[in-house]
């Protein structure tokens, strides 16, 4: 019977080697320790690796794993990783599309920090937590969703990006913000449209930050028929 174990995640040429196999910061340099960075376009981070007869579960990805890729276009991260780690994308200028799955649960410092082509973002319902300048200067992001169970959103994670244009935030209870003096960037308040369900907007006009919004609009949310007040099949229909 083949054995799983966890694994971090490096790329190397052609294979993938778990953490337990890579060398320490005193070890020296091999065949294995190229820079893919500047030559990787798509990186489609899988959930599981194979390497000399044991299979490793991908739990966890390296900090500053593609840092200043500038050759990155699109990465696909899937929801084995529970953590987005440090500068993990940081300053990849061309990174153009990010996938994230289901089951990621905390995006961590500066991970997309620096990429101006990401246009668009979607955070998985799973993700809790966003911590400090996730999205910092991230000029022509233009749409954000955020999932359900968003709690808390660190310093400045969409400070300096001017053309957001729609902030779709799934959760009913409206996430908190550790500095809400660098939240979103002061233009973003004046002309981005905040999408919230119908039975939270009266909770997002008042919480701190999300109250900053001149224009929040109800969308529709599909919910099981009994599972709130009006016991019919749809609570909001936008027209």
């Amino acid at each position: 019977m083949q054995r799983r174990k966890r694994s971090c995640y490096k790329t190397i040429p052609g294979v993938r080697i778990p953490s337990d196999k890579k060398r320490g910061p005193e070890d020296p340099p091999s065949s294995c320790d190229t820079d893919l960075s500047h030559y990787h376009h798509s990186i489609d981070i899988p959930e599981s690796v194979f390497k000399n007869g044991i299979y490793y579960t991908v739990v966890g990805l390296d900090n500053e794993l593609m840092v200043q890729g500038t050759a990155v276009t699109n990465v696909c991260i899937p929801g084995t990783v529970e953590r987005i780690p440090l500068c993990a994308f940081f300053h990849c200028i061309n990174l153009e599309l990010v996938g994230m799955k289901e089951g990621i649960r905390i995006i961590e410092n500066l991970a997309f920090s620096g990429c101006p082509n990401i246009h668009d973002t979607y955070i998985p319902d799973s993700v809790v937590q966003l911590c400090d300048y996730v999205f910092y200067k991230c000029q022509n992001l233009t749409t954000v969703t955020l999932g359900k169970e968003l709690r808390l959103l660190g310093s400045g994670v969409f400070n300096y990006c001017p053309n957001i244009t729609t902030v779709t935030c799934k959760a009913e209870e409206p996430p908190t913000f550790v500095n809400p003096f660098y939240a979103f960037d002061a233009l973003t308040y004046e002309r981005a449209v905040l999408k919230v369900s119908q039975f939270a907007l009266d909770k997002y006009r008042n919480a701190p930050v999300w109250n900053q919004f001149r224009n929040i609009e109800p969308m529709f949310v599909g919910r099981a028929e009994g599972d709130h007040p009006q016991n019919t099949k749809y609570d909001y229909i936008s027209d």
